[in-house]
């Protein structure tokens, strides 16, 4: 009896043990042996996703993959002056640190990202950029971080504006704190490099219980702020907007199901050459709430016919390249899985990717933007901050009569039409001078303007200066050694300045209303025609700038600068019979500099400049002839996929004649067509890297001729 109890004990335990290890295992033959696609449709049959990455993590016996992509391991560590680990850093301050990534620079600032737990913001030194980057983000990463991935594949297939995205661990404080999402943060250094240099950044929020983010928000160009506004106003934004960018922005919000870039604060660039906006595309930082969004920009362009329209178009475009880009989809699956998925196993962490693709699918095939975006809301800017705009833009003085008034009582200026005159004499001008948009200024020969310490002059419409050689116009430092800020101009394309016998020394830089004006005499969008000026004595970055316009100037004389002499920015023109020299021993400036231009240098003398007589960079082309260059640290410099044609010039006593290189990583190479020229007693002739070359000819064709409007 005995023995059969215990037979009877033994055959229950027995029992237990096979009700255990029988499901076990037929769960991991299950789950180790199914194809990926046959373990999802279990959720046909009521499990749950959630479920069934359990389950995967439980039972799967797989040999774990090795990753096919290892990795990037940056450092932050603390500097040699201070012992303070980054995890200790609970603010949102910048601290700096030493950087540890091979190929960049042992420095970096850092701060906590102030919408992600976790997430760090990374600035990089403006001399000194990683791989052509100012800026990165870093958020903590999981699996469901490989939607990154798929929304840049699908946002360049929609030709959308976006960060590149990538996967790097992160190491401080002597621990692996795991992988981060790494994402280039939008600034001027991005939108050079995705050729969008005529794009002026700003942000703007469109949540209405966010007021103060109505406006739009510009870190430099008031002038664009300025347009921007008018725009809204004057068309309520939906002729402001790109129509097609924003219709691709709002389509993949929608494929995300994602509200932030309405309800947040959105970037967007205004361009200048075709006067709208264009909005751009950055990951998501938090999750937006579906309120109602007031409209304007994004929101004025949802739910219009022609947008309506588009999306189908873009929706039919997609699923026609549906195989393309599902199979960019897979490798990136193939390629960052294995990194992203932690403690998950290979099974949980591709299903869990599955259900991620397979959600963006179903949204694109059939998904409608309007509804998931929500409804769009009249509402009114409240009075508060329109105000608080306007008066950050507005020039001093409460109107233009009033502004008028105080002229002629300052000063004895004279009205001429729209034009303010003033005549032959002495002006000490002792406060900023700011003249209202719509009034022209000319300075007839003989004035005589003296700016105090830190004082500019801003025009907002044409200035012409009529000096002549012997009666000519002088702008002065009121102070020996104590600079005045900047005589400058906005314009918005539509006139020119001419200036004549101007003569302008003892000036700085200054920012007025929030627009920084880099040169002692700095124009911004007009042209211009400048001949007998002397510009000299600057304290500023530039002499003179000019950005954005076409440039005439002849028989002028450049000299003794602080730094660059005269700097052309996005400028076609002609610089023809001048001198450019310098004497000064704390100089470290270019005689020329010139960006993104097109610009014929003719019969003109470059003189001891301690760093180079031209210097051609950013896409630029350049004819020179007949010029002299000599005793200067480096004759022409030319870069970043510039081309310099040379003929018929004399290089003399250079340290080195010509620098032909690549500068900015995000750039390529450079030419340098040379054709006959002197060269007597330089040290070196030509220092050129790998990415650039130096062609040889006899003269320049017909074509080049044409292209700088020279006859032969």
């Amino acid at each position: 009896m005995k023995l059969v109890k215990a037979v009877q004990r033994r055959w229950s335990v027995v029992r237990t043990l096979l009700a255990l290890v029988v499901p076990a295992g037929v769960l991991v033959a299950v789950f180790t042996y199914l194809p990926h696609d046959l373990l999802r449709k279990g959720e046909r049959l009521g499990f749950s996703a959630a479920e069934i990455g359990a389950y995967s993590g439980l039972f799967d016996r797989r040999a774990t993959e090795e990753p096919l992509v290892k990795p990037e391991i940056i450092g932050l560590e603390p500097t040699f002056d201070s012992d303070q680990c980054l995890l200790q850093h609970t603010d949102a301050k910048w601290h700096p640190k030493r950087f540890v990534a091979e190929g960049c620079g042992d420095s970096v600032e850092v701060r906590r990202l102030r919408s992600v737990e976790g997430g760090w913001v990374l600035k990089f030194p403006k001399d000194a950029l990683c791989r052509g980057q100012r800026q990165w983000v870093l958020i903590p990463a999981t699996v469901g971080s490989i939607r990154a991935k798929y929304i840049e594949q699908l946002a360049t297939e929609l030709g959308i504006v976006c960060p590149e995205v990538s996967f790097v661990k992160l190491t401080a404080c002597g621990e692996d704190l795991g992988v981060f999402l790494k994402e280039e943060r939008i600034d001027a250094g991005f939108m050079e490099r995705h050729q969008l240099t005529d794009g002026a950044l700003f942000t703007q929020g469109l949540a209405t219980d966010r007021p103060d983010h109505f406006l739009p928000a510009f870190e430099d160009d008031t002038l664009a702020a300025r347009e921007v506004r008018a725009a809204l106003q004057r068309y309520g934004a939906g002729d402001a907007v790109d129509s097609k960018a924003a219709a691709s922005v709002l389509f993949l919000q929608m494929v995300e199901e994602r509200h932030d870039l309405l309800t947040d604060e959105g970037v967007y660039a205004y361009r200048w050459t075709t006067a709208a906006i264009q909005p751009l595309y950055r990951a998501e930082r938090s999750a937006g709430d579906a309120v109602p969004v007031q409209r304007a920009l994004l929101g004025a362009v949802l739910g219009q016919e022609g947008t309506v329209k588009e999306w189908d178009r873009i929706r039919s475009a997609l699923i026609a390249k549906e195989v393309t880009w599902a199979e960019r989809w897979a490798a990136m699956d193939k390629a960052w899985l294995p990194v992203l998925r932690g403690a998950s196993s290979t099974p949980a962490a591709q299903a869990e990717a599955d259900r991620i693709k397979y959600r963006l699918l179903e949204r694109i095939r059939s998904g409608d933007p309007a509804t998931v975006l929500g409804p769009v809301k009249e509402v009114e800017v409240p009075p508060v901050f329109l105000a608080d705009a306007d008066k950050a833009m507005a020039p001093s003085g409460t109107g233009r009569m009033e502004f008028i008034e105080r002229m002629r009582a300052d000063f004895d200026a004279t009205l001429e039409g729209d034009t303010l005159v003033f005549e032959r004499g002495a002006y000490a001008i002792k406060q900023d001078l700011i003249v209202p948009t719509g009034l022209a200024v000319r300075l007839n020969e003989g004035a005589r303007l003296f700016l105090s310490p830190g004082v500019s002059l801003l025009v907002n419409g044409p200035l012409q200066v009529r000096g002549t050689r012997m009666r000519p116009v002088s702008i002065r430092a009121a102070e020996k050694d104590k600079p005045f800020g900047t005589v400058a101009v906005n314009g918005d394309g539509t006139f020119a300045c001419s200036l004549h016998g101007l003569q302008i020394s003892g000036g700085s830089e200054a920012r007025i209303n929030g627009l920084y004006h880099s040169a002692m005499l700095s124009i911004h969008h007009a042209d211009v025609v400048m001949d007998q000026c002397i510009i000299s004595g600057s304290q500023a970055e530039d002499a003179f700038n000019l950005k954005n316009g076409h440039a005439t100037i002849r028989d002028c004389v450049f000299e003794d600068g602080h730094a660059d002499l005269v700097d052309l920015d996005f400028v076609k023109g002609e610089v023809s019979g001048c001198t450019f020299r310098n004497g000064r021993d704390d100089s470290n400036g270019d005689g020329l500099d010139v960006s993104g231009s097109q610009v014929l240098v003719r019969d003109c003398r470059f003189i001891k400049l301690l760093d180079k007589g031209i210097s051609v960079g950013e896409a630029s082309q350049v004819l020179v002839l007949g010029s002299t260059f000599e005793g200067n640290r480096l004759g022409m410099a030319v870069k970043d996929l510039s081309v310099a044609h040379v003929s018929g010039n004399l290089f003399k006593e250079n340290a080195t004649v010509f620098g032909v290189y690549r500068k900015k990583a995000i750039h390529g190479g450079a030419v340098l067509m040379l054709y006959t020229n002197a060269f007597v007693d330089n040290a070196k002739e030509r220092d050129i890297d790998a990415l650039s070359r130096i062609e040889q000819k006899d003269a320049p064709d017909a074509k080049v001729w044409a292209q700088f409007g020279v006859n032969e």
